[in-house]
């Protein structure tokens, strides 16, 4: 409906892109720069007059993608750290009702919240997307979570952190009480997606860590899980 929607949708997608190149795509292709008679989906506008985006916006998210097709060509190995529908049942710490505002910290005492395994909806979602484990269910309209797990010692060529997330919908991820990962909008299966790595590498310690979360859910179908892994050069 305006500017601002549309820009967001293709920052969506290039994100998209890039989590894909991150796992070998080879080339992708945006077929129209600028609108033409029929269409009106270019990034400028038939005229030449109007550059509908904003331009630094387009230039990092073009930037994420170039690094990621990069990322993508190198050998890479992965370590897993924790895995999705993890089947301890008290894999993962959760709480229907807003905690305090430390909750995100790794010294934050969660012992009254509940326990689950992996796999957190509404009771609806797996009929749909039957890669959708619910363990527990979930219908508020926001769900915290926290986990423990363990780092041996850091590959000596770390290159990347990688979440494989199914999210319906926006989430934010914590490592050790610092942000590393937050997305919009809802997935229909798990998704890679790769965390800020300054941030999750100045996080990240071997030993204990802890790892929160927050989704929100606001119209549709919802549902949460993840997996987490070390990404790491050959």
């Amino acid at each position: 409906t305006d500017r601002s929607e549309v820009q967001q949708k293709f920052v969506a997608l290039m994100d998209h892109v890039a989590r894909l190149a991150s796992l070998g795509l080879a080339g992708s292709v945006y077929t129209q720069t600028t609108d033409v008679e029929g269409e009106i989906n270019g990034l400028i506008t038939y005229d030449r007059r109007v550059v509908k985006f904003d331009v630094d916006a387009v230039a990092a998210v073009h930037g994420r993608v170039r690094a990621a097709a990069a990322r993508g060509l190198r050998p890479t190995a992965f370590t897993e750290l924790f895995s999705r529908q993890d089947a301890d049942e008290k894999a993962w710490a959760y709480t229907f009702e807003e905690p305090a505002a430390d909750w995100k910290r790794p010294d934050f005492d969660d012992a009254t919240w509940s326990r689950s395994a992996g796999g957190f909806g509404n009771p609806g979602i797996a009929a749909k997307r039957p890669v959708a484990k619910v363990a527990t269910p979930w219908t508020t309209k926001t769900l915290w979570l926290r986990r423990t797990f363990v780092c041996g010692a850091l590959p000596a060529k770390l290159v990347d952190m990688r979440l494989d997330m199914f999210h319906d919908e926006g989430v934010e991820v914590y490592l050790n009480g610092r942000m590393i990962l937050s997305a919009d909008g809802y997935t229909n299966d798990y998704v890679p997606y790769f965390a800020d790595f300054a941030a999750a590498k100045a996080a990240l310690k071997e030993g204990e860590n802890v790892l929160a979360v927050k989704v929100v859910q606001t119209v549709g179908d919802q549902y949460f899980d993840a997996s987490l892994s070390l990404v790491s050069e050959k």
